[in-house]
């Protein structure tokens, strides 16, 4: 669609809130797209066609024009021996071309940020941290069974919830900032400026979801782990050993059949709520594998029948066998990555469980886009015409590692 820079630059003149929020709003309702935008023309409109010119021409320098406009000097600078540059009649401050080209670069970053497949980050829930050193993540027990019998004349047993705590690890800041040259403000579609923002967009999601694939299998860093009634951090996965008082890993269980899934799910069924000893009140909802796995998942999810040799698997004869309807038809969400094997020590392992109940992602700061002021040190020193700062603040954390079980081929 056509942009209307001089109705665009005059709203900005007169209400620079308002019209910072409406066109805020238009990115957001789609109703222009940060392509239809062109930073050149943005520019003329702002300095006025004298600067846009002399800056096409090599006369002078972007960054020039508007240190130059910021001091007041815009209306008597020369830009050639036969041509003295008047103010143009649509110059404004640079703040507002800042407050402009930064709703462009925010909603290019935003865009991509938001598009960018993610299939881990999106069945972790957020829940708003407290403090950045990490905090004490309170809940309460289960009651347990606790019902006896009343004799005669005597009151009821009491029973009331405990209390049950984990400690989250400190909450970290990431980012990037994203500067933008004298060169790309006059780029013909702006197409340089909106790549680098559409980068960091997209990398900030892709580094948000390996810390969460990070945090599901365990692997990579241990920031993430169990930290229960400040018992230290604990491995998600593992046999009942020492302060790993669960077993949820499947040896030598390679994906291949409805078996496997079996034995995985006895193992689920045996873990216990460690307060009460009673089966785990956690529903399995998810199966993660490696992208090279899927079709073995699509394969035992969507069959229909399941056949079972009758006195295991003779090698000659007709031995006979069992049919009934798959148990597993569809019984779990396949959630497949690419990313998963470049994760994993070894590509085989696949897992069983919730991921939403497994972990939770402590947020500080949700991903923010900040302008850096005007005649700041990039400025002057490296010829920046504006630059945007690209940060989130958080940190996934395992809450609950006995929602989730891990087989290994070996």
């Amino acid at each position: 669609m056509g942009i209307r820079y001089q109705t665009l630059v005059e709203h900005f003149k007169k209400d620079a809130a308002g019209a910072s929020t409406a066109l805020r709003e238009s990115f957001k309702n789609k109703d222009v797209r940060p392509e239809d935008f062109d930073l050149g023309r943005l520019f003329e409109e702002c300095y006025g066609f004298h600067a846009f010119k002399a800056c096409r021409n090599k006369e002078m320098l972007a960054s020039d024009v508007i240190l130059a406009e910021a001091g007041g000097r815009l209306s008597s600078m020369r830009f050639s021996e036969d041509t003295r540059l008047e103010e143009a009649a649509g110059a404004v401050t640079t703040s507002h071309f800042q407050n402009i080209s930064g709703q462009i670069a925010y909603s290019a970053t935003l865009q991509a940020y938001e598009t960018e497949d993610t299939p881990f980050s999106n069945l972790i829930t957020e829940v708003q941290a407290t403090y950045l050193e990490g905090e004490k993540m309170a809940g309460v027990t289960e009651l347990g069974d606790e019902i006896v019998i009343r004799p005669e004349t005597e009151p009821y047993a009491l029973a009331g919830p405990g209390e049950n705590w984990v400690f989250t690890p400190p909450i970290l800041d990431r980012g990037v900032i994203v500067p933008v040259t004298w060169e790309a403000v006059f780029s013909d579609r702006t197409g340089q400026l909106l790549d680098r923002c559409r980068d960091v967009g997209k990398w900030m999601k892709i580094n948000k979801e390996k810390r969460a694939i990070d945090a599901v299998i365990d692997e990579n860093t241990t920031a993430h782990r169990y930290n229960w009634r400040n018992s230290g951090q604990i491995a998600t996965y593992g046999d009942n050993s020492g302060s790993h008082t669960w077993d949820n890993l499947v040896s030598s269980n390679a994906l291949v059949d409805h078996t496997d899934i079996d034995a995985v799910m006895q193992a689920f069924n045996g873990l216990v709520d460690p307060f009460t000893g009673e089966p785990i009140a956690i529903e399995p909802r998810h199966i993660v594998a490696v992208n090279a796995l899927e079709m073995t998942v699509k394969r035992v999810l969507n069959s229909t029948i399941v056949r079972t040799n009758i006195g295991g698997y003779p090698v000659s004869g007709n031995p006979a066998a069992f049919e009934q309807a798959n148990p597993f038809a569809n019984a779990f969400q396949p959630v497949i990555s690419r990313r998963l094997a470049g994760r994993l020590a070894t590509d085989t392992d696949w897992f069983v469980g919730n991921i939403t109940a497994l972990v939770k992602y402590m947020v500080a700061e949700r991903m923010n886009v900040v302008q850096a002021p005007p005649n700041n040190h990039d400025e002057f020193h490296r010829r920046i015409v504006f630059q945007n700062r690209v940060n989130e603040r958080g940190q996934h954390v395992v809450v609950e590692p006995r929602a989730m079980v891990k087989s290994t081929s070996a």
